[in-house]
């Protein structure tokens, strides 16, 4: 048994944050499985496991109906979880506000098995993270949009929501009509989700409530027939047709940002300026500011901006965060 677990468990009945980092295979189990019976932390409020856990998947742990974390707030853990059962989820619906964990096949299967989570089963669960655990679909999903479905109905009141590794990126467009149910997010992450401009449209629109984007960032298609109808062209045609939209959207955040994407993510920007009224902050992972602040306010007095220029130069102002 490690020192960090044999010393949480000595103090089990105090604790109220227990974080452990390790760097070797350990069987977390051993934090709640005694000789005597279960061990119990009856006021832990945050609990954050992270390290390597290649063979915890063989050590799945049951502890029956035990309640074993009763006041549990937060939950942090950077694997796979290490139980064959729905205990660090028994007995603390109610208290339950922050969720950031690995969705592997077992996970789910459990998830479901023990029906953890429904429509009002977490009112306080306020932020969710998940990650999927590789690039398959966890069973039983066949396709991207089920998994999607299972992860927002996960904590469904949530208003900060983070989804990593989402390998049904390609069924976006699918999907995206699952987010209008869950119009009270405010964060948005998709990690490895690549949108478009018009992806960002359809996702700005569903969530009403929207403050904060963070995706990656696909080049736009332009080219439609409509668009390039329209007198005036795209500016025109984005603000007949979209604006006044997220009145609340104030940041995209660009991750895994290139430099030859700057032209394409900044009209991106510039026409979400346009039918956002309150959208001011581009960020990026790329930490070139002067470069990018420079081609934006090309851009706006290029021909196709420099009618909307006196609107757009709000973003040059307050448009970037390191």
């Amino acid at each position: 048994m490690s020192q960090s677990i044999l010393l949480a468990r000595q103090n089990s009945s105090s604790l109220q944050s227990l974080i452990i980092e390790f760097n070797r295979d350990i069987d977390v189990g051993e934090l709640v499985n005694g000789a005597d019976g279960f061990v119990v932390y009856p006021h832990l409020r945050v609990l954050k496991i992270c390290g390597n856990s290649s063979n915890n998947r063989s050590r799945r742990l049951v502890t029956g109906d035990a309640v074993l974390f009763p006041c549990l707030q937060k939950l942090v853990i950077k694997h796979p979880l290490s139980f064959a059962d729905d205990t660090l989820f028994r007995g603390n619906a109610n208290t339950l506000s922050c969720l950031d964990v690995v969705l592997d096949s077992p996970t789910v299967s459990m998830l479901l098995r023990h029906n953890v989570f429904t429509l009002t089963s977490h009112p306080n669960l306020h932020s969710v993270n998940l990650t999927q655990d590789d690039d398959r679909l966890p069973y039983p999903f066949a396709t991207g949009v089920e998994l999607m479905r299972f992860m927002l109905n996960i904590g469904p009141k949530a208003s900060v929501r983070e989804i990593r590794e989402f390998s049904g990126s390609a069924e976006l467009n699918t999907a995206l009509p699952l987010l209008e149910s869950h119009d009270c997010i405010q964060v948005l992450t998709l990690t490895n989700v690549r949108l478009d401009f018009w992806d960002l449209i359809a996702v700005v629109k569903s969530l009403p409530l929207l403050l904060d984007l963070y995706t990656c960032f696909y080049p736009p298609r332009f080219e439609a027939v409509a668009v390039a109808a329209t007198p005036g062209g795209l500016p025109t045609y984005v603000l007949s047709n979209y604006a006044p939209m997220g009145r609340r959207f104030r940041c995209w955040h660009l991750m895994h940002y290139t430099t030859h994407q700057h032209t394409d993510a900044i009209k991106c920007a510039l026409l979400l300026a346009l039918v956002c009224p309150n959208f001011d902050y581009v960020t990026t992972d790329f930490g070139e500011s002067a470069l990018f602040m420079k081609c934006m306010e090309d851009t706006i007095a290029s021909d196709m901006f420099k009618e909307y220029a006196p609107r757009l130069r709000r973003l040059l102002f307050k448009g970037w965060r390191e």
